[in-house]
């Protein structure tokens, strides 16, 4: 019918005027997020030199008569590299958002389905 028709527009010209601060929104997010997985990489790394110096730790203290409390030491930081690194991997789901969020800002599929409801919209309509 024609009001349907008419709402059918109504509707893509309401979503034309949301598209493009919904890409700016997307790409800004996907900026942000690298900056987070920037981070996170770089967390990476220094837990793995503290996993490397809590290692060398443990075995120089094993090789000290007196040396409990050191192993106490290393233990407990051992269970905090653990700790930060089961949290990190909590934060992988951040990589996974920013590569949907960049896919979809370069992808342009809203624009190409509302070319395709434009076009619909403009076909040419047999009576009833």
């Amino acid at each position: 019918s024609a009001a349907a028709l008419a709402n059918v527009r109504a509707l893509t010209q309401a979503l034309r005027a949301g598209e493009a601060p919904t890409h700016r929104s997307l790409v800004a997010l996907a900026d942000h997020l690298d900056g987070i997985i920037g981070t996170l990489d770089r967390l990476r790394s220094e837990l793995r030199q503290l996993d490397a110096l809590q290692v060398a730790g443990r075995v120089e203290s094993a090789r000290m008569d007196d040396a409990s409390e050191f192993r106490v030491l290393f233990e407990e930081i051992r269970g905090q590299i653990e700790s930060a690194r089961d949290q990190i991997g909590g934060l992988q789901v951040v990589e996974a958002i920013r590569t949907a969020t960049r896919e979809a800002a370069a992808d342009g599929g809203v624009s190409d389905a509302l070319g395709r409801l434009d076009a619909w919209t403009e076909r040419p309509r047999i009576a009833a």
